[in-house]
């Protein structure tokens, strides 16, 4: 899976867009418990005061073919992460989310081309995620 680095986010600076993993577990949890509670509910349609364990060691698994959790790092900190969902091999849900302080700033807009990037490629079980909206 790629990893890209662009600087492309001036209030974010350098900017690292890479594949979650298990070592990140405790980061994601801090990532998500420091969001406002309007930002975690707009990412997880609700409230939600805390992440799963589960959930958040299903985030550090990759697989292209079905899920996929990208996040946004700048010097060691966490700005945003991504994830997509594949249904099937045509089309994926992708949930995205970035800290309350760097919203606005391209963040979002990298996570999403480098996952759809990620699932237009070899392996993967979809060719274009899309945002996921509440039903």
């Amino acid at each position: 899976m790629r990893s890209i680095a662009t600087s492309c986010c001036a209030a974010a600076g350098s900017l690292k867009s890479v594949p979650s993993r298990a070592p990140d577990i405790d980061r994601l949890r801090a990532f998500y418990a420091d969001l406002s509670p309007s930002s975690r509910s707009a990412r997880f349609f609700g409230r939600r005061p805390e992440i799963a364990q589960a959930e958040l060691a299903a985030a550090t698994q990759q697989d292209p073919s079905g899920h996929v959790a990208l996040v946004a790092t700048s010097e060691q900190q966490f700005l945003g992460v991504a994830e997509y969902y594949a249904a099937d091999r045509v089309e994926a849900d992708a949930a995205l989310v970035v800290d309350d302080d760097n919203q606005h700033a391209g963040i979002a807009t990298v996570l999403l081309e480098d996952l759809a990037a990620i699932a237009r490629g070899p392996g993967s079980g979809a060719s274009t995620p899309q945002p996921c909206r509440p039903t």
